[in-house]
């Protein structure tokens, strides 16, 4: 169970280009040692059966390094448990936490009902593992840097910064590039000559009907298609660890093997099922429930928006980083090409969550500079006639206030609020200012968001933009409470299980219909009309080449 949450917080740290510190090991052989101790409890074998076998629970990838320190730790494990079966003893007992640690997730009193071997087959003569293991393990960390400081496709031929790769920052984030050899050929591309010989801008519409005019020019010229697009940091982009990572009878189902790899290569995110560009209607287990976004609102009202949408939304995004975000992921000769944008830039509280402690916040006015200038920047590149919302940032106290005193799926009596004060402790938090017991704290930050927020909607009335009309946009974070609250839902449902702080599926299908409906209300002028031409679009092209 607890396993798969160390690879998943070493790559949250990664997430938002923070550098692994050896302190690692403490969080992650605590969490390990929880796993393998539950393991053994719910199938009622011994530790060094669990350990035989706990490698081949994962992919392959990662097998060769996780034996070399099977191999290292094993004994010594063993042999304490023969005494102790307490995971945060334990890592400090087997060297992996500082005798002196202050940081403790599970309750004191802690038991557990496992079988103890009295010998172990395990040596632990060699207590290094091999350079040729520690290479690997870099590699694989190596390439999921690569991932996760670009924020742009890994494949993408013409460098267009579309793919015909789902993965990897791909079509997931971006529409699919139907043409990944032609860079004049992309999602979202005013088309060349009518598209009346190829589809140009991939949105499935091509050719010339039985009196020689134009598809494209016929259904959706004057249709004032728009591409869809969120900057924002991992609520926009859809942060989600699947809560069957943390149960212990999906490990031996393939849960980590079939599905680790995906989530890494997809940094931890499912923009494919979230509020802004979500499209993949397809089931899936590991991210549950419907699927609603800006994007689909779009593309209901004109069929000519088919895969034109664009999330580069990313983890940990700040104030201070939209700017160079913005520099490396939009191309300013694509964007001219392309349709006007109906934007949302959202950064729902990065900036006080990658903050360690509140001397490391900026100030309102730094706020607002680092925002003017990756406006001015997006001014820059998009095409004339787009749109921006800007919009306010979240009440972080929701979270702790809402789950606190509740059962975090790691059990054992640990409660979120043990987990959040762990997660501090050990300087790993999604975000340890609002993620806390120190409610002082936690409330003098939350009244610094508001002074954020202020700004951002001061920007909208004051600053001029050339290419774009920028209005501020209230998140609808009350009517969701109030909406749920309605529905006799728990307010629990509203966030992830595991991190205990992102939108759950069901929370971003919500958020998409509010967004859209206050987008709808209070700025009409700004969404497009319905085209009258999408039935005969469905009746000719089908699914338009799907996704």
């Amino acid at each position: 169970m607890k396993f798969i949450i160390a690879f998943i917080f070493l790559v949250s740290l990664l997430l938002i280009n923070q550098p692994v510190e050896p302190g690692m090991a403490c969080p992650l052989s605590t969490f390990g040692i929880s796993l393998i101790i539950d393991v053994a409890e719910y199938e009622s074998i011994s530790v060094e059966q669990v350990l035989d076998k706990l490698c081949s629970y994962l992919p392959s990838e990662m097998s060769l390094v996780c034996e070399e320190y099977i191999n290292k730790y094993a004994e010594l494990l063993i042999e304490e448990l023969k005494t102790d079966d307490h995971p945060d003893s334990l890592a400090r007992k087997i060297g992996l936490c500082p005798m002196d640690s202050q940081c403790t997730l599970f309750p004191s009193d802690k038991k557990m009902n496992f079988k103890k071997n009295s010998k172990s087959r395990y040596s632990n003569k060699d207590t290094k593992v091999s350079q040729n293991s520690k290479s690997v393990w870099e590699s694989i960390l190596d390439e999921l840097k690569k991932i996760y400081e670009k924020h742009d496709p890994i494949v993408d031929l013409d460098g267009d910064h579309f793919s015909d790769t789902r993965k990897l920052r791909g079509s997931n984030w971006r529409g699919k590039d139907c043409d990944d050899l032609n860079r004049s050929t992309f999602p979202g591309k005013v088309p060349n000559s009518g598209d009346k010989l190829f589809d140009s801008n991939c949105n499935g519409i091509h050719g010339r009907d039985e009196n020689k005019i134009n598809y494209e020019d016929k259904f959706c010229k004057g249709t004032q298609p728009m591409t869809t697009m969120v900057i924002g940091d991992s609520i926009g982009a859809h942060f989600h660890i699947p809560v069957q990572f943390l149960q212990a009878d999906q490990l031996s189902n393939g849960v980590l093997k079939d599905n680790l790899i995906e989530l890494l290569e997809m940094e931890g995110d499912w923009p494919q099922k979230s509020w802004a560009t979500g499209f993949d209607l397809t089931p899936n287990d590991m991210c549950e429930g419907d699927v609603n976004s800006i994007y689909l609102k779009m593309l209901e009202r004109n069929q000519c928006n088919h895969r034109n949408y664009v999330n580069i939304a990313v983890n940990g995004m700040s104030s201070a980083g939209v700017y160079d975000l913005l520099k490396s992921s939009l191309i300013e000769s694509i964007q001219k090409e392309s349709y006007p944008v109906f934007g949302i830039l959202q950064l729902f509280g990065d900036d006080i969550c990658i903050a360690d402690n509140i001397t490391q916040l900026p100030t309102p006015q730094q706020f607002r500079e680092n925002m003017v200038k990756a406006l001015h920047k997006l001014d820059s590149v998009v095409a004339p006639g787009s749109v921006f919302f800007l919009m306010s940032l979240l009440d972080g106290t929701r979270p702790y206030n809402v789950l606190h005193d509740k059962i975090h799926p790691i059990g054992h009596g640990v409660t979120y609020a043990d987990f959040y004060e762990y997660m501090k402790c050990t300087q790993i938090s999604f975000c340890s200012l609002f993620l806390t017991t120190n409610i002082t704290e936690m409330l003098y930050v939350e009244k610094l968001a508001l002074k954020y927020t202020q700004q951002l909607k001061d920007i909208t009335e004051t600053e001029k933009f050339v290419n774009f009309d920028a209005k501020f946009l209230e998140t609808p974070q009350k009517e969701l409470d109030e909406l749920f609250i309605a529905n006799g839902w728990d307010l629990t449902l509203i966030y992830e299980p595991v991190g205990g702080f992102h939108p759950t599926q069901l929370s971003n299908y919500w958020m998409a219909e509010l967004i859209w409906k206050r987008i709808v209300t209070l700025y009409p002028e700004f969404v497009p009309p319905i085209n009258p031409h999408n039935k005969e679009i469905i009746q000719k092209f089908g699914d338009q080449g799907g996704y």
